[in-house]
């Protein structure tokens, strides 16, 4: 059981801006960052980084424009870039096979216009779960086997609406974990199919957060940082877990500052987290 953590920060002055709801992924043996926010601008970017302590500019001004909480999913050898937040929320599809050049791959894919939802691979499929638009919080589940034609899985998920959650696949399963309904959340939810959902425990040991990231390391489920209230007081603490239901908290506190609407990514044998406010 591991009961300590040590952390490593890479590089504090790198040479993108900071920046928090950006998506981050591993794509050709590199990691990617595409947008984000930051206090004083909107970013339509993507850089990336072979080690993730060298970092260059790919694209200054992505096609898509400055966009922050949408999701990113390497797909069919290509990265999907879906939904966000802009000058408005957006529904629309982009892929690149380069990290570079973007097209569109639907414009009117079906779901809301909506940003702060996930998009998982699972099944040789793309789900896309919850997330926020300018009216609600959504509680719907939406499916497609090429990123073009969308298929509506429920409009009424059993696990309520949510948004600011995280969404990962371990153990053969999608897992959903945290968010927001009007109330912080830390209940957690799994599925094998992405239909028939199963809540696994209600109040695990960590404390209800949204906007925190979630990955899989170490054959284990991770949970890190988040906002714990309304008051916009943060986290930045590490659980673990190997079934979803007991929770191992790692002495850490004082390893990272606290933070929010930042990425955690497996690269190089590592957990990376990258930005956040």
């Amino acid at each position: 059981m591991i009961e300590e953590l040590a952390v490593v920060s890479e590089i504090d002055n790198i040479m993108f801006n900071d920046r928090f709801g950006h998506s981050c992924i591993v794509y050709n043996d590199s990691l990617w960052i595409i947008g984000g926010i930051s206090m004083n601008d909107d970013h339509g970017d993507v850089v990336c980084s072979k080690d993730g302590r060298r970092w260059e500019s790919v694209v200054e001004k992505a096609p898509f424009g400055d966009i922050h909480d949408h999701s990113c999913v390497v797909f069919n050898n290509k990265i999907l870039l879906i939904g966000g937040c802009g000058d408005d929320f957006c529904n629309s599809v982009w892929y690149s096979d380069n990290g570079k050049d973007w097209k569109i791959l639907n414009d009117s894919p079906g779901f809301s216009k909506r940003g702060h939802h996930t998009v998982t691979f699972f099944r040789d499929k793309l789900w896309i779960i919850g997330g926020q638009d300018k009216n609600k919080i959504q509680d719907d589940i939406w499916v497609s086997s090429d990123g073009i034609h969308w298929e509506e899985v429920t409009n009424k998920a059993v696990f309520g609406a949510r948004r600011g959650h995280a969404t990962v696949v371990y153990d053969d399963k999608i897992w959903i974990i945290g968010g927001y309904n009007g109330l912080l959340l830390n209940s957690i939810w799994s599925s094998e199919d992405g239909i028939n959902w199963k809540l696994e425990i209600e109040n695990p040991a960590f404390a209800k957060r949204r906007s925190h990231s979630s990955t899989i390391f170490d054959d284990k489920l991770w949970v890190i940082g988040g906002t714990k209230n309304n008051n916009f007081e943060y986290l930045n603490d590490f659980w673990c877990s190997t079934n979803g239901i007991d929770w191992v908290h790692l002495d850490d506190s004082k390893l990272y500052a606290k933070r929010t609407n930042h990425t955690s990514t497996v690269f190089d044998n590592k957990i990376h987290v990258i930005g956040g406010c």
